[in-house]
């Protein structure tokens, strides 16, 4: 399982905690689409994964930040392809054009803080936020063999969509 979060935006920690904190402590990878902040958010984040971490920087995530990870870049995990970009200079077309240029079952993307599961030649996926949610709850998604889904924090499915 991998657990795909994005637009933390804190100073300190993680701001994980309950189902989804273990789900971070047990995931395959867990998956970041940017806009920690700081790098200690990033370091609280790596600690927790215990290895598994897969991160690129946001918009509003500080120089150190952005020194240390990419703007975008893709992973397999579990058999799955996953591009990893923050999105706030992309648009949908895009994001679909960028995975699917990269042969991936997925385009993991955040920044606007509001989870959706995109489908088309490419799933997109954005996890919201797990802090710093606008317009709904507190969102997070996960990524399976067979599907990604959108689940509130205190663990309601929001969306879901089969993956090929």
């Amino acid at each position: 399982m991998i657990v795909l979060l994005g637009d933390t935006h804190r100073q300190t920690g993680h701001g994980l905690a309950g189902e989804l904190l273990d789900r971070v402590r047990t995931a395959t990878a867990v998956v970041h689409t940017g806009d920690f902040v700081t790098e200690a958010v990033v370091d609280s984040f790596e600690a927790t994964a215990n290895g598994r971490f897969v991160g690129v920087h946001g918009n509003a995530d500080a120089g150190s930040v952005r020194s240390r990870l990419p703007e975008r870049q893709t992973v397999t995990v579990d058999g799955r392809t996953i591009v990893v970009v923050h999105g706030h200079d992309h648009t949908p077309s895009l994001l679909s054009f960028m995975g699917r240029e990269a042969g991936a079952d997925l385009v993991a993307f955040g920044h606007s803080h509001r989870s959706v599961i995109e489908e088309g030649p490419v799933t997109l996926c954005n996890p919201g936020s797990h802090t710093r949610p606008r317009g709904g709850p507190p969102t997070y998604a996960l990524i399976d063999e067979s599907r990604c889904r959108i689940l509130t924090t205190d663990g309601s499915l929001e969306g879901e969509h089969s993956l090929a």
